[in-house]
């Protein structure tokens, strides 16, 4: 498949365009501060970034077991991480690079993020990078979240474009899946958070953002 201006690019947002593990890091250890314990590093996140805010929670107080005390240190940290959004979250490498490629050749591209609209929307607009995204496609916009194609086919009709000229991007299984089950073009980015595209044997992966060009054109 050629890629060209007749075909449609979506993108998760964490761990496909911006690198947000840092701040989701310095937001955890905070909150291990102001409950005593010692902080931990990005290696303990890494790879759990996009499972949600909940999975971060029982990794950094990996003793407790106590639902309503985990899901109440998670909304702690959620307050914590909405003032420390963009304090080091960064594009990945390529990204910028990627998005003024697809700009010059007048490809359209949107974002279609597991992360709620609280915090996707004021980290998007921080990188004016993405001022020609033609959408953003949060939960609180679906009945139900990726790895359901809502979404994904939301944004097609959106935009005008069948499932068979749209490609979805993403590091993470429920990005794949959803890509998937909405029949567009799947591409895993081996470059994000997730070690679980090694259980796919038939997509398309990338290793940085720039490699999509070419991987795209196959």
């Amino acid at each position: 498949m050629h890629l060209n201006n007749s075909k449609l690019l979506l993108f998760d947002l964490d761990g496909t365009l911006v690198n947000t593990a840092p701040d989701f890091l310095i937001s955890i250890n905070i909150l291990l501060k102001q409950n005593n314990r010692n902080p931990i590093g990005l290696d303990k996140i890494w790879n759990f970034v996009s499972d949600g805010s909940l999975k971060i929670i029982k990794i950094a107080f990996n003793d407790l077991s106590n639902e309503e005390m985990l899901l109440k240190l998670r909304d702690d940290f959620l307050e914590i991480y909405y003032e420390n959004l963009t304090n080091q979250s960064h594009l990945f490498d390529e990204v910028e690079d990627l998005i003024k490629y697809l700009n010059s050749k007048n490809i359209q591209y949107g974002i279609i993020t597991n992360k709620p609209a609280r915090f996707a929307r004021p980290l998007v607009e921080y990188f004016n990078i993405f001022e020609s995204s033609k959408l953003l496609i949060c939960p609180e916009d679906l009945s139900a979240s990726k790895p359901d194609p809502e979404g994904i086919l939301r944004a097609c009709k959106e935009l005008n474009f069948e499932v068979t000229d749209t490609f979805y991007i993403g590091d993470h299984q429920k990005d794949i899946d959803a890509a998937i089950n909405a029949s567009v073009i799947p591409i895993g980015c081996r470059y994000g958070y997730s070690e679980n595209l090694l259980n796919y044997k038939n997509i398309l992966t990338i290793g940085s953002p720039m490699e999509l060009i070419n991987v795209a054109r196959k």
